[in-house]
């Protein structure tokens, strides 16, 4: 029996994952890709087009559902504070459920992002929007202060995609400096990461990191 097309998307997007974390972009063949999701290479090129439209859409995929998830988030009725530990736990759980993606965003932000299109630049605009509602939210009541939601992003997911895209590294690091030292569980960091957001955003603004439009109250 011939694979769904929903089923064969995903098979292809599971497969694609692994590879390009694996090679990166410019390694990664797209038979391969169809040979480790059991599929022909038209299929590959059936449902993304090119091997660049299957990588964009890895990446879309997951700005997708943070983005969601986000927005759903800003009309919540929390606590500035607790959204703010919700945003973490969204971003932490959308890297979990693809534990792929942490490799092939390090190798873009070194590739100075080349193989994002407009697309995935409003995506990624999606994410810092939502942020910067929610920062808002704060501000207004004076539980934040105006910090840009871009850097915010950036405090949220720099640490996490490092931390998940090395834990090969990690572990063997760690067999060195036991027991002084013990691997963080998932908990800790998930902790760690809301601790730091939340310190920078009722913390005093800098003038370095005022929104524009915004001044301190």
């Amino acid at each position: 029996m011939a694979p769904r097309h929903g089923d064969s998307r995903a098979r292809i997007l599971k497969a694609a994952s692994a590879e390009f974390a694996a090679l990166g972009y410019a390694a990664t063949r797209v038979d391969l890709i169809a040979h480790r999701a059991r599929l022909n290479k038209g299929m590959v090129y059936y449902h993304f087009g090119s091997k660049l439209g299957l990588y964009r859409a890895i990446v879309l995929d997951m700005l997708s559902a943070i983005g969601g998830r986000l927005d759903e988030l800003v009309v919540e009725p929390l606590a500035p504070a607790a959204k703010m530990r919700r945003v973490v736990e969204v971003y932490v759980e959308a890297a979990e459920e693809r534990p792929h993606i942490p490799p092939i965003v390090l190798r873009e932000v070194a590739n100075k992002g080349r193989h994002f299109d407009r697309e995935t630049v409003q995506a990624l605009a999606r994410l810092w929007r939502a942020l910067g509602a929610l920062i808002d939210q704060g501000v207004r009541t004076r539980a934040f202060a105006p910090v840009n939601p871009l850097l915010t992003h950036m405090g949220i997911v720099g640490p996490l995609m490092l931390f998940l895209a090395i834990e090969p590294a990690r572990a063997q690091l760690l067999k060195t400096v036991k027991p002084s030292v013990t691997a963080p569980t998932r908990d800790e960091l998930v902790a760690h990461l809301q601790n730091t957001v939340l310190a920078m955003l009722e913390a005093a603004p800098h003038a370095g990191v005022r929104r524009r439009g915004r001044h301190p109250r």
